[in-house]
């Protein structure tokens, strides 16, 4: 349905927003400061809240590039370190990267999973747009190989800056695992130990249709009892 009124709602929504910030510049710096305090364990986000902040408060954007506060050399660091991933990345991987189904785990030229896994540690720093190339040369890859990508990116979906990636990395977990050929028990595998890794983006409500083939196709799945060597090995 069309809205009677878009340009209203635009400039109305516009305005909240104003009146939000306009609020938000009004608090002590010592409130900015507090807010800055970067997340355990999370550069991206840290870094994102650190560029917000420093825009709404000019005491704040002060401290931050001032290299004698712990917040401004926190920030320097970051910021340097993702200048460099983002330069190295750039000039070293691939723009298309080479699914190769006979040779990929046996220590020959590099090939597609090698180059994600010189990819995967910093992630979080990368562009999205590096980060998009990366998840559609995985969804564009074929056989073993792809399975183990996709695997490797499942553990670090967290670190996506796109909603979006992190469905369809999550997205092809499912369907590697429930639709892969009988003789592709490795794909399978991965597949399987990707959607485990995925499950809680899985469960978010805009991976509903996903989520529903997956449980149709646990529910179909044949459960049997562990033999009795299969319970030895388990004790």
């Amino acid at each position: 349905m069309v809205e009677d009124h878009p340009e209203k709602k635009t400039t109305d929504n516009a305005s909240d927003d104003s009146r939000a910030f306009a609020g938000l510049k009004d608090l002590p710096t010592e409130s900015f400061i507090d807010l800055a305090t970067p997340h355990d364990g999370d550069d991206r986000k840290s870094v994102r809240d650190l560029n917000l902040l420093s825009r709404l408060n000019k005491n704040t954007h002060a401290i931050i590039n001032d290299q004698t506060h712990a917040l401004g050399r926190y920030y320097s660091t970051i910021a340097a370190a993702g200048r460099l991933k983002n330069d190295l990345h750039a000039k070293t991987f691939p723009q298309e990267l080479i699914f190769d189904d006979v040779n990929w785990d046996i220590g020959s030229n590099p090939t597609a999973i090698d180059w994600i896994r010189t990819a995967t540690p910093g992630l979080e720093l990368l562009t999205p747009e590096a980060q998009t190339r990366i998840v559609r040369n995985v969804l564009e890859g074929h056989g073993a190989e792809q399975g183990a990508a996709v695997l490797e990116m499942c553990g670090h979906l967290d670190n996506l800056h796109d909603r979006e990636s992190i469905k369809a990395m999550a997205s092809l977990a499912i369907d590697l695992f429930v639709n892969a050929e009988e003789w592709e028990q490795a794909r399978s595998d991965d597949g399987c130990k990707a959607v485990a890794l995925a499950y809680r983006h899985i469960m978010d409500e805009d991976m509903k249709t996903a989520r529903g083939q997956l449980h149709e196709h646990m529910d179909a799945k044949p459960r049997t009892a562990p033999t009795a060597g299969e319970r030895h090995r388990r004790t």
